[in-house]
């Protein structure tokens, strides 16, 4: 989030109607090339790991100040909302006040398609990592990147475990800002 009240995004919305302009926020997670795989998987199972009963999301931060965590919350939920639906509820275990450390959050959501899926702080390390599981009847499928944000391109991978297997798929290389410019460049581009 830029600011915590909502009123900015109303503003920033009511101006965009008003002058036609494009608006788009940026998220390095969103636009990934496995995303759409792994929803695909949540939805349908996978052919080796079986139906998807759980997603859950790790993030290892540099610091555990509670604006820092919530920055991270808020763009991993939007990667776990791209792969297992749309949040219906919400509910969260961490620090009674804002200037505690925010290294125990956890929260719970449930959608229309996943029961359960789980965000967590892994703890404060030298650099962020973020690891999106999805557990299934037979095994685990688990999206992992590591390095900043700010890094470009990020180091992806993909690991399958199931009965006594397991396998490590490297992914190609991601660049987020550009794939935004591009899809930036496209709105523009467009006759309306």
């Amino acid at each position: 989030p830029i600011v915590e009240s909502v009123l900015p995004y109303y503003e920033i919305d009511m101006a965009r109607r008003e002058t036609g302009a494009i608006v788009q926020h940026f998220n390095p997670l969103i636009g990934l090339p496995a995303t759409a795989e792994l929803a695909n998987w949540v939805r349908s199972g996978h052919p080796e790991v079986g139906a998807i009963h759980q997603l859950t999301c790790e993030r290892k931060v540099t610091n555990a100040a509670r604006k820092e965590v919530l920055a991270c919350m808020a763009r991993d939920v939007e990667l776990l909302a791209a792969v297992g639906g749309d949040i219906r509820r919400v509910s969260a275990i961490g620090p009674t006040t804002p200037e505690a450390s925010f290294a125990s959050l956890q929260v719970q959501m449930t959608t229309t398609i996943v029961a359960s899926l789980r965000w967590s702080v892994g703890g404060v390390a030298n650099s962020e990592s973020f690891q999106l599981a999805l557990l299934g009847e037979h095994g685990t499928i688990t999206l992992r990147e590591s390095g900043t944000p700010s890094q470009a391109p990020a180091s992806w991978q993909l690991e399958i475990a199931h009965d006594d297997q397991h396998y490590v798929q490297p992914l190609p290389a991601f660049d987020p800002a550009k794939a935004v410019i591009q899809c930036f460049t496209a709105a523009i581009a467009e006759p309306r």
